[in-house]
């Protein structure tokens, strides 16, 4: 799959209407190919294992769009991964959105 910066990508995610992701940054740390997304009103920067961001792809929307800011978040995550106490999430999108749904609901 030929993933690109800028990409708006609609995924699979049966509990929403329509859900969008961005593609901010790819990447390949430690041995993995990372792909780091944004979520259409859910989360600002998510560091994602590329074969889960694949198997959750439905249709390209459009190309070469302008990115959210998100380099505060990827600048935490970087500092932290390199400590080694931050990962990369290995599940599906629609997986990681129910995780962090449920996270927020506990709040």
């Amino acid at each position: 799959m030929d993933l690109k910066v800028g990409q708006i990508w609609e995924f699979d995610n049966r509990s929403e209407e329509k859900s969008f992701l961005i593609i901010l940054k790819l990447e390949t740390r430690k041995g993995q190919d990372i792909v780091h997304i944004a979520i259409s009103g859910v989360a600002g920067h998510l560091p994602v294992q590329r074969d889960f961001v694949e198997k959750s792809l439905l249709e390209l929307v459009s190309e070469n769009n302008p990115l959210p800011a998100y380099e505060e978040g990827y600048d935490m995550w970087n500092t932290e991964f390199e400590r080694g106490k931050a990962g990369v999430f290995a599940m599906t999108v629609k997986e990681i959105v129910k995780f962090l749904k449920d996270v927020m609901s506990q709040r």
